[in-house]
């Protein structure tokens, strides 16, 4: 799961990011240590980002096989 530079500058603005400062940048410190050695999370964020890219195809598939999708599920996958 990547996250945009539109994405990590909303989080950075929000009032809650703020005024929890250094709790947050400690939290947030001590998380990226744990989790950038942890296999499994990055085995779950490799197999998360599959998943959305296989039901983005799905989508696209279904469309040209002339089914029509919900727009919510379209929103919901990115398209």
């Amino acid at each position: 799961m990547k996250l945009t530079k539109e994405q990590a500058d909303y989080i950075r603005n929000t009032k809650s990011y703020k005024t929890e400062g250094f709790v947050q940048k400690m939290f947030a410190r001590i998380l990226s240590k744990r989790l950038k050695n942890s296999s499994d999370f990055k085995k779950a964020v490799d197999k998360a980002d599959k998943a959305a890219d296989d039901l983005r195809n799905q989508i696209k598939k279904a469309e040209k096989a002339g089914v029509k999708v919900a727009p919510g599920l379209k929103k919901y996958a990115g398209l």
